[in-house]
């Protein structure tokens, strides 16, 4: 017996000896989670910033990698490192789509971006409705740097801007122009979902393919099943956040003062009002229907008191702040007009929407935008009914999403079924309450 465990283990020591001897003669490469190219031997140079503003900003610590050496420095004010501000070394996505692109690899050649114009829900819309397809179909998105520009300048904290632009991709991997001008000249356009199905299943076997909206999208059916992963895509600034924190304080410190008590239990309500271009927008797109009057923003504000049954305050923000304090703010002691109603600079007015517990909004994609960033469990969302049998983009989500609800100028709560074309699908709503 003990002469088989003396031979057992000279055995083992022998096995071991020669694996090791095997491994020494080997020469092993780390394989990247990406596309190879990704791990290329990069040369340390830097590019201008996306945009310049006039905030100060202390310089941050940037890393430039090689093959072999990794070195630190710290940026100037003027330069930024070959990678975006919200890269993430640990999550595949942020390293699959910031990657070098590779031609001829299928779905992995192929991007997805949108047509963009407007003010800024708008290309918020966009930017989100490339990023769920991107997601869903396992696709490469790609924004325009100016529509990526517009959403820092205006509003959001670019390091957590995810997607990438074409032009930044060009100069991190060096393609001198040749990775834009494809962009732009190999472009597959969408209209449809009917598009988008039929590009995805013919995959580029060589070269790269672009897939392109090529309307103001605001993409229901991708974005509705990332709702609340696509509020981690768009962070506010902080300075807004300051602000919209700081007025709050100030309308709940003055309300307690009007009843002459103080509550613990207060809840905020943003209430965003569009009327300028959105009255006459309304009676071309969408023929014979009503828009959004007093009686709807009353109605709501009385059905969320019915409901909650706590201490609420009403915070108003909109483009026409005169109507909106003849017709909805008037003598209330709980309803007050906030925000700046700066269109250039309307950080401020989405960050006090987003501040808030619940919302109330008729349509457009600002007010869309400030329910998203407020959107938690356990809040309402009430958006505007046109009746006419019109079933708005604003109704495609709020079929769809809990915690919505549909009503009409009368304060009448409708469910509704929002298919709208063959090539569109809209998810089944989800528990529709007969209240």
């Amino acid at each position: 017996m003990r002469n088989r465990k003396k031979l057992l283990l000279a055995l083992l020591v022998t096995t071991a000896c020669i694996f090791t001897s095997f491994l020494g003669t080997q020469q092993y490469t780390v394989l990247p989670l990406s596309p190879a190219s990704y791990f290329q031997e990069v040369k340390p140079t830097t590019i201008k910033p996306p945009i310049s503003t006039n905030e100060a900003t202390t310089p941050a610590p940037t890393t430039t990698t090689s093959s072999s050496t990794s070195t630190t420095t710290v940026a100037t004010e003027t330069t930024t490192t070959l990678r975006p501000r919200a890269f993430n070394p640990i999550d595949p996505e942020s390293i699959f789509w910031s990657s070098c692109p590779e031609p001829g690899l299928g779905r992995n050649s192929s991007f997805v971006t949108a047509f963009v114009d407007g003010r800024l829900g708008n290309v918020v819309w966009s930017y989100l409705s490339v990023l769920a397809a991107a997601k869903r179909y396992n696709l490469r998105p790609i924004f325009d740097q100016k529509s990526l520009d517009v959403l820092a300048a205006m509003a959001f904290d670019e390091r957590f801007l995810r997607v990438p632009s074409e032009q930044w991709l060009d100069q991190k991997c060096g393609m001198h122009g040749e990775f834009v001008n494809v962009s732009t000249q190999k472009i597959k356009v969408m209209s449809s979902w009917k598009d988008m199905f039929r590009y995805v299943e013919t995959p580029p076997k060589e070269g790269f393919e672009f897939y392109k909206y090529n309307f103001y999208v605001a993409d229901s059916e991708v974005t509705t099943p990332y709702w609340y992963d696509l509020k981690k895509e768009l962070v506010l600034k902080d300075k807004f956040k300051s602000e919209a924190t700081r007025q709050l304080k100030e309308y709940k410190d003055e309300f307690q003062e009007q009843i002459g008590r103080n509550l613990s239990n207060i809840e905020f309500v943003g209430i965003h009002v569009r009327r300028s271009d959105y009255i006459y927008h309304m009676s071309v797109v969408y023929p014979g229907s009503t828009s959004a009057g007093p009686g709807f923003f009353q109605a709501a504000i009385n059905w969320l008191k019915k409901n909650l049954q706590r201490p609420l305050i009403f915070v108003v923000v909109s483009d026409d702040r005169q109507w909106t304090e003849e017709n909805i703010v008037g003598n209330s002691t709980d309803v007050f007009l906030a925000g700046s109603s700066d269109w250039d600079q309307p950080g401020e007015d989405l960050a006090i929407l987003a501040a808030c517990n619940h919302t109330i909004f008729a349509y457009g994609t600002f007010g869309l935008t400030g329910a998203l960033l407020a959107n938690r469990p356990g809040g309402f969302t009430i958006i505007f009914d046109p009746l006419n049998g019109t079933v708005t983009k604003e109704m495609e989500f709020g079929s769809n999403l809990p915690g919505w609800r549909i009503m009409d100028e009368q304060g009448n709560i409708h469910y509704q079924d929002t298919r709208l074309t063959y090539a569109y699908f809209v998810h089944p709503r989800l528990g529709a309450e007969n209240n």
